[in-house]
């Protein structure tokens, strides 16, 4: 019987934390690229309101690029000052994103 509650009250619990809307305030975006591929590549956050934000990346591309891959990861400041790994790391193809199905691609192209 008490095994029954904790299920319950983990999967109340679990419910609440997925139904919550968590909002990030992007403050910076640092953009690299091969040197050999891609050159002048610069980026800028653009605030659009006080809970909206949009990164610009400009750069020429010398040569084709068969097989584009972007890597999203988020970062946030310890009491050190320091910037560390936070929620999410993940590294999709371009062809991935527009799937329906990959949750960061849609997020990536719904930004």
């Amino acid at each position: 019987m008490r095994f029954v509650w904790l299920v319950l009250l983990g999967s109340f619990l679990i419910c609440q934390m997925t139904e919550s809307q968590l909002v990030y305030k992007l403050v910076k975006a640092e953009c690299d690229g091969n040197p050999v591929r891609v050159q002048n590549v610069s980026c800028h956050v653009k605030a659009i309101n006080w809970n909206m934000a949009v990164v610009n990346m400009d750069c020429f591309v010398a040569v084709p690029i068969l097989n584009p891959t972007i890597r999203m990861q988020l970062l946030k400041k310890d009491y050190s000052n320091q910037w560390k790994p936070f929620l999410v790391d993940v590294t999709f193809t371009i062809c991935e994103g527009k799937k329906n199905f990959y949750p960061y691609g849609v997020i990536f192209w719904k930004l």
